[in-house]
């Protein structure tokens, strides 16, 4: 864009790609409810309204990043998939349109790599289960689904490979950048992975003290200042209202390990598919986290 624009416009023009990204995942969510949820309104509100006022998500919309897109692409890519799963029919086009949106997705960010195990055991499963379609029709539904994805994104990772020898070379490998952006995590023992609540009495960078602090802060607020080292760095946001929204997130938070808790046991009774997928894409982000 500052190639085509003036700097002032061209810093505006990009900071509307995670600003719309934010709002396109409102809409995703509320998508999403409506195929979860079909027959209850009160679940909808309530997805709606969560995913309109979580923090992460406002905040994540103000900074220019990759992330929020990422965000918005894999989304999209969930709820073609639920789609499949809930029409529980096997169409070209559905597999192609996944097939793009997990193309831009690998495109954005190397985190989607997590979520495509998931999405394919999910999918292979429900087709040798459900469908009608012979093997040979199976199988040209989802190489024809695997060639779009590797047509998007696969010239990134090749031009990686034979440029720095890493497929998924980035701009922190140190034998790109010449030096270490972080120092490795070794200093993390088992009192960081089994504590929680400094986030209480320090909100900011309270993910140094546990892991599930850097969780939480994170969730309900802008927890390390956006990246940002100092206080005069900082984006401009009422940190002091931003404080107390850690205390008064602690009934969502409980509602949501409630929820999750409810999804895992109809998952196993009743073998629900959905909640496999949107549990196995939160499991693998967090292992990976950890």
């Amino acid at each position: 864009a500052s190639y085509i624009l003036p700097p002032e416009t061209a810093n505006y023009s990009i900071r509307l790609i995670p600003f719309v990204s934010g709002i396109g995942q409102i809409c995703l969510a509320y998508a999403a409810s409506r195929m979860l949820f079909p027959k209850n309104s009160v679940r909808q509100m309530i997805t709606i309204a969560i995913s309109a006022i979580l923090p992460m998500n406002i905040y994540m919309s103000h900074y220019i990043s990759n992330e929020s897109l990422s965000a918005l692409l894999m989304g999209f890519s969930l709820i073609l998939t639920i789609r499949i799963l809930m029409r529980n029919s096997v169409t070209f086009l559905t597999f192609i349109f996944l097939g793009v949106s997990l193309g831009l997705s690998l495109l954005t960010k190397f985190t989607s790599f997590l979520f495509m195990p998931v999405i394919f055991l999910v999918l292979i499963y429900q087709i040798v289960c459900n469908s009608k379609h012979s093997a040979g029709e199976i199988l040209k539904i989802l190489g024809s689904m695997l060639l779009v994805i590797f047509l998007i994104s696969g010239w990134f990772y090749i031009r990686d490979w034979v440029l720095f020898g890493n497929p998924m070379a980035a701009n922190w490998d140190p034998s790109i950048i010449g030096y270490g952006w972080w120092q490795d995590p070794g200093f993390h023992t088992k009192q960081y992975f089994l504590s929680f609540g400094s986030v209480f009495k320090y909100p900011y960078f309270s993910g140094f003290y546990s892991f599930f602090d850097a969780i939480y802060s994170t969730l309900w607020g802008d927890g390390y200042y956006g990246g940002r080292p100092g206080f005069e760095e900082r984006a401009p946001w009422n940190y002091e209202y931003m404080s107390t929204v850690y205390f008064l997130a602690v009934p969502a938070s409980l509602a949501f390990l409630l929820g999750v808790w409810r999804m895992a046991w109809d998952m196993i009774k009743n073998l629900n598919r959905s909640w496999f997928l949107l549990l196995g894409s939160v499991f693998v982000v967090g292992f990976a986290m950890i």
